[in-house]
């Protein structure tokens, strides 16, 4: 009974849900955002990024990779995928249009407009729109996701309070960098798992251009250390206490230390709770540190 709800938890992508509204949570406190009506954000954000990830396999449900152990369960639990997308495309409905009548900004409509217009170019379930996905350049499709997370848990909740004038531009800058750097890695580590599946289907992610190696030693690890370099920077810039700039390392080693290990090869569920986990991490200890 444990095995098959965690399947359903992880494999449904319902712990992406709640490392968005864990991330939303980070943001809020590091940027000191009084949001109004929160609850209805939350009430929306978090069966939103639900929909976003689920629909990468909602066609497993009548057409499964039997290759695939997340694609099978899909197939064989169809009735219940059906059934959690239903329930959270209704709650991200009531949670948005109870926003909208609450009244939101400008800004916070345009950036989850175009936010929007790049989650649907990532997939490419519409045909007619084919020629303008963003995951067919390969190198774009990290970008995408990094893009896409970085607005959502950054702009968004900025936006909601109304905040954008009175904030910090270096804070917030800060926050958007540090949020979409950390998502593109995690997301470029996540390729590892699908690099047969891509390099077959000839979609050209980095892990595929240069290989695992080249991809840790000239991509992986520079990145991890620029983080970490701008993150102490930042934080003497700011005059944060040591504890809490000790509390947001802890995230960066943890990704230096995944990323050394993925040459061997690991089960689906080792990069949805390990690697996936990292963003979770990466929260809690931003929360933590805010919080000093």
């Amino acid at each position: 009974m444990i095995k098959k709800m965690a399947k359903w938890f992880f494999f449904s992508n319902f712990f992406m849900g709640t490392i968005g509204l864990a991330l939303s949570v980070e943001t809020t406190i590091q940027l000191h955002l009084l949001i109004d009506h929160r609850w209805l954000y939350y009430l929306w954000l978090c069966p939103s990024i639900v929909l976003f990830y689920m629909l990468a396999y909602l066609p497993s449900c009548e057409n499964p990779k039997y290759g695939n152990e997340r694609s099978v369960w899909y197939y064989v639990n169809r009735r219940t995928v059906y059934l959690s997308f239903t329930l959270c495309l209704l709650l991200a409905i009531i949670g948005f249009t109870r926003l909208l009548a609450y009244g939101v900004s400008w800004p916070f409509l345009l950036t989850l407009s175009l936010t929007a217009i790049m989650s649907i170019l990532y997939y490419d379930h519409l045909p007619m729109l084919s020629r303008y996905n963003l995951r067919k350049p390969g190198w774009t499709k990290c970008l995408t996701i990094g893009i896409v997370w970085a607005n959502t848990v950054t702009l968004l909740p900025l936006f909601l309070a109304h905040a954008y004038s009175t904030v910090d531009i270096g804070l917030i800058t800060w926050c958007y960098v540090k949020n979409f750097m950390f998502f593109t890695i995690t997301a470029i580590l996540f390729d590892v798992k699908d690099y047969e599946e891509d390099f077959n289907q000839n979609l050209k992610t980095l892990v595929v251009r240069i290989g695992y190696r080249n991809l840790l030693g000239k991509v992986i690890i520079p990145l991890v250390l620029l983080g970490i370099f701008s993150l102490i920077a930042f934080s003497y810039y700011m005059n944060y206490r040591w504890t809490s700039i000790l509390m947001n390392l802890i995230p960066y080693v943890a990704l230096l230390y995944t990323a050394c290990g993925l040459y061997r090869s690991r089960s689906i569920f080792y990069y949805l709770i390990l690697i996936d986990g990292l963003l979770l991490l990466k929260a809690i200890c931003g929360i933590i540190a805010a919080s000093q």
